[in-house]
């Protein structure tokens, strides 16, 4: 049911289409609720809803989307470094409401792979800068012996 709305001038039928479509999903939904099919999530959901509390609704709104953005993010840096061939000998991430912070640890004089990790960084924050979220990376080489941060989740091994 999702579209790419751009901007140009939408035909009649066309919202006609779309607006029918939406309102018949939210009649499924409804007597989904009403027959009690509906999952405990769904309920919760459109209950939340229903209610009309704002404060709720875009709180769980900027919830939904931090996980959305940020779950594109990594995705989107570990494509990235995979189209690039850069296999770092460590990475982690930590995770926060609109950014994510990477540690890698490449080998010693490896250009190649900062400069993958860099252009990384920089594909993604160009991508998803415009809604908030960014990346910041550091890049160590294994002779300066520091360790990655104790709050990072590693996802390439130790």
């Amino acid at each position: 049911m999702v579209q790419e709305v751009s901007n140009t001038k939408q035909t009649p039928d066309l919202v006609t289409n779309w607006f029918d479509d939406f309102v018949g999903n939210i009649r499924k939904e409804q007597v989904l609720i009403q027959t009690g099919l509906a999952s405990e999530e769904k309920t919760r959901f459109w209950n939340l809803l229903m209610s009309g509390n704002q404060n709720e609704i875009n709180h769980k709104s900027k919830s939904a989307a931090s996980i959305h953005f940020i779950k594109s993010i990594v995705w989107d840096f570990l494509n990235e470094l995979a189209e690039r061939n850069c296999k770092p000998v460590k990475l982690a991430f930590d995770l926060s409401d609109s950014k994510v912070l990477v540690c890698a640890v490449i080998n010693d004089e490896d250009e190649i792979a900062e400069d993958s990790l860099i252009l990384a960084e920089a594909f993604v924050n160009a991508r998803y800068f415009k809604y908030g979220f960014h990346v910041s990376s550091t890049i160590l080489e294994q002779s300066d012996n520091y360790p990655i941060p104790g709050h990072y989740k590693s996802v390439l091994p130790n």
